[in-house]
């Protein structure tokens, strides 16, 4: 006997109430039987057909496999009967909406165990056989409700088992398809076990071996019907297969019979234990690796078990393009959000724009700037800045590193104006002329900077007072135009010096910097080197002796005569101010001569002894500077930088550009890191609130992607069931949605990556800001998130489904 079920009893239980399913079922099945089961709703006929077919649990009683007790059936063995033993055919089909007609039966073959190549050959036979080859690339929702009817029992027969079992099959179709599903069940029984449940049994009349009816859970009736001319031949066939022996009475009409059908009232009995015949099962088990003795699939193999999972996602995802559209775009929109704000985190998660400024030791507040110098203190030389142009996110070297702290100023009434005030010692109808320079973040940068590339038109600069800006206006080259400069931090707050300056080039890309010489450069940061220069004074006025000594920086002054013979004496000119050479109780003579001693402060050069005269026209700068001839300038004033500054493409490249620089052998320092020391307590907690701000976005996104992808995947309980009913356990479930939403989410974070590196290459500040403090750390950080969101979006739902379809009564899931 195929199955038997003993005193089998079936309860709901509610808040209030137990209710009974099925009460005290004793029934027998064998091969060849086609078996109707009818009765009025609710009269536990599905019931009754979920527990034969192991998709629902017994309270009482015991259930028979083959004479075999199914109570200590564990969870494995439950999954392998469903997956091996028994063929669904539901009312509504139970198919996979979205896959085609051969998936739909592939799947099946593929859960068997069946490779890629076999399920699908076979698949095309089975549907062949069925009537749909013409439909195999045809989705099951776009079949007419014959055919869907077909492709389901094409699906049980994929698994050939010993039994098929079928809920109100021909519920949905007309009469003729209806007809077309019992009579192919018909056919199916000559070596299965058929059991049908139906409203119908007119229906299935002509077709069926065997009717019970059921009433309130209970059997009422079992009876053998009487067929046609071959009843006999076909009774004789059951026995034949079944190996049972019936002793039975014969009626005309059955007592509990609805119908005037002619039935013969049967009880039957197992006399001895029977061979279970299973037509092409051999066949089934070399392909699926079936035990030839216990008819059950060899324990798991992981492997398969990886590769039947990763089929069903190519199938899932081949078969749902709108699905798959709905779920990129959504990740893509997540991914894109998450890559965003973890972004405004990593720009301020490094806490030293969050401190003051001390422009002390560096007036330039440029945070890009690095500050160079050989260990030994010698002079920077082209090759090095060729060396340090090479250095990986380097924009600009500039070899002439203190004059990046001295401002200049070259638009008049936008960067200075001049401002004319009343003095003591003037008449009350003269004002004294005075130079108010606006704040100013203009910084001096030599043409060591740039490359002859850069110019839309002229020349570098070649000389002393050569200029190189931007401007739309070529007439602007070679025009002169007078230029300010100041270094409150080593000249003070109220010198100055000024010079005319010719543009010789113009820049290509619009920028407010404007390239000086080296030279002039380099002439006003002698003071920075490190050196100090004194001046002292003294002449003979009325026989009064005056003497004075003052530090000073050394300009070049045009007009001036060098080298000049007096008494064997060398002379030179000068120009020093007003103020520097007389006291404030004496007037300025027509003529003086002054003796200059220029007194080198570090010890690094000798004195200089200067015979001066003293023109009766004093300069107009501020006192801390003296005019010198420009062959006396250089023949007394080196002409090399000791410092270089680079400048790099964004802050967040400081410390690789610092260590880079540093194992090249150059002493080498931030100069924004070592001018912020002290926290500004406004900067701090404005940083807070951004970091706090980005922290409760990437949450509420990650708490809105878990619960909208979970209801995506709500939709699919469904095929979920269905894929249970056709044996497919819950650990290949899991991976199947595990590998789906993986390969989403690594779709989404390798658009979105590349989607903002190019993106960024235009001018959105906000964007490439973002995206330029990423690194591999960082990236690595950001592709976690996103899988990490998914994994417990995906291990939330398994769990569902799990208890939703009560895997515990089955499966271990483990």
């Amino acid at each position: 006997m195929m199955i038997k079920l003993e005193n089998i009893s079936k309860y709901y239980y509610s808040a209030n109430a137990v209710s009974p399913a099925l009460r005290k079922i004793r029934l027998e099945f064998a091969l060849g039987e086609f078996v109707a089961i009818t009765g009025e709703s609710g009269s536990g006929k599905s019931t009754l057909l979920n527990i034969i077919s192991g998709l629902d649990t017994y309270d009482d009683g015991e259930l028979y496999l083959k004479g075999e007790a199914t109570s200590p059936f564990d969870a494995a063995d439950w999954q392998e009967y469903r997956k091996n033993k028994i063929g669904f055919v539901f009312q509504n089909y139970s198919l996979i909406e979205n896959y085609t007609a051969l998936y739909n039966v592939e799947s099946a073959l593929l859960i068997q165990g069946y490779n890629n190549k076999e399920a699908r050959q076979k698949a095309k036979e089975l549907l062949k056989k069925v009537g749909l080859e013409g439909q195999t690339k045809q989705r099951a929702s776009r079949l007419s409700s014959g055919q869907k009817q077909r492709l389901s029992i094409a699906r049980a027969l994929a698994k050939n088992t010993d039994v098929i079992v079928a809920d109100e099959p021909t519920g949905n179709l007309d009469s003729e398809n209806g007809k077309q599903i019992m009579e192919l069940f018909g056919e199916l029984s000559r070596d299965k076990l058929v059991i049908v449940v139906t409203h119908n049994y007119e229906e299935a009349a002509p077709y069926v071996t065997r009717k019970i009816r059921l009433h309130d859970g209970e059997v009422v009736s079992d009876t053998l019907v009487a067929q046609e001319q071959n009843h006999d031949k076909r009774q004789q066939e059951t026995r034949d297969i079944a190996g049972a022996t019936y002793n039975h009475e014969i009626e005309t009409v059955h007592p509990n019979s609805m119908d005037g059908t002619s039935e013969v009232t049967y009880d039957h009995e197992i006399d001895a234990a029977h061979p279970d015949s299973m037509g092409d099962i051999a066949a089934t088990a070399d392909n699926s690796g079936i035990n030839s003795t216990t008819g059950m699939l060899p324990s798991s193999n992981p492997k398969a078990d990886r590769m039947i999972a990763w089929r069903f996602t190519w199938m899932n995802i081949s078969t749902q393009p709108r699905r798959v559209l709905l779920f990129l775009v959504f990740l893509l929109f997540t991914a894109g959000v998450t890559f965003l704000f973890l972004g405004d985190i990593y720009s301020n998660w490094d806490d030293i724009f969050t401190k003051k400024y001390n422009d002390s030791a560096f007036l330039n507040s440029d945070h890009t700037r690095i500050v160079i110098k050989k260990p030994d203190g010698s002079a920077i030389t082209g090759e090095d800045i060729t060396r340090l142009e090479k250095v990986k996110y380097v924009r600009a070297a500039d070899m002439y590193g203190f004059s990046n702290d001295i401002n200049y100023y070259i638009e008049p009434k936008k960067n200075y104006e001049y401002v004319y005030k009343p003095m003591d010692n003037l008449k009350s109808t003269e004002k004294a002329m005075e130079v108010y320079f606006y704040p100013s973040n203009n910084f001096m940068k030599s043409s060591t900077c740039i490359k002859k590339v850069d110019l839309s038109a002229g020349r570098l600069p070649q000389t002393r007072n050569e200029v190189v800006l931007y401007s739309e206006d070529e007439s602007t080259l070679g025009k002169e135009i007078l230029c300010y400069f100041t270094s409150k931090n080593t000249w003070g707050e109220d010198q100055y010096y000024s010079t005319m300056i010719t543009v010789v080039g113009l820049l290509k890309d619009k920028s407010s910097q404007v390239y000086f010489s080296g030279e002039l450069c380099n002439m006003l940061s002698l003071e920075l080197y490190g050196d100090s220069y004194k001046i002292s004074l003294s002449w003979n006025f009325m026989k009064q002796a005056y003497s004075t000594s003052s530090s000073f920086v050394p300009v070049i002054g045009e007009g001036l005569k060098t080298s000049q013979e007096d008494k064997g004496k060398e002379i030179s000119e000068a120009r020093v101010s007003n103020d520097l050479v007389l006291p404030d109780n004496c007037s300025a003579p027509g003529k003086a001569l002054i003796e200059v001693f220029l007194k080198n402060g570090s010890g690094t050069a000798p004195d200089i002894e200067l015979d001066t005269m003293v023109l009766s026209q004093y300069n107009e700068y501020s006192p801390c500077f003296v005019e010198i001839g420009e062959d006396k300038f250089y023949q007394l004033f080196q002409q090399k930088s000791r410092q270089a500054s680079l400048y790099i493409k964004d802050y967040i490249y400081m410390d690789k550009v610092l260590k880079k620089v540093t194992d090249m052998g150059y002493v080498a320092i931030s100069s924004y890191r070592v001018s912020a020391v002290e926290y500004d307590n406004d900067k701090v907690a404005e940083r807070s609130v951004i970091i706090i701000k980005a922290f409760i976005v990437l949450l509420i996104v990650s708490v809105l992607e878990i619960i909208i992808i979970r209801s995506i995947f709500n939709l699919r309980c469904r095929d979920y069931n269905i894929l249970k009913s056709m044996g497919m356990d819950h650990k290949t479930m899991k991976r199947m949605n595990y590998y789906e939403m993986l390969i989403y989410t690594a779709a989404s974070v390798i658009i979105v990556v590349p989607a903002a590196n190019f993106i960024s290459l235009y001018p959105i500040r906000y964007l490439a800001n973002i995206v330029k403090y990423y690194n591999m750390v960082h990236f690595t950080i950001y592709a976690s998130i996103n899988l990490a969101v998914i994994v417990v979006t995906v291990w939330s739902f398994n769990r569902y489904l799990r208890r939703k379809q009560k895997w515990s009564k089955y499966d271990t899931g483990k």
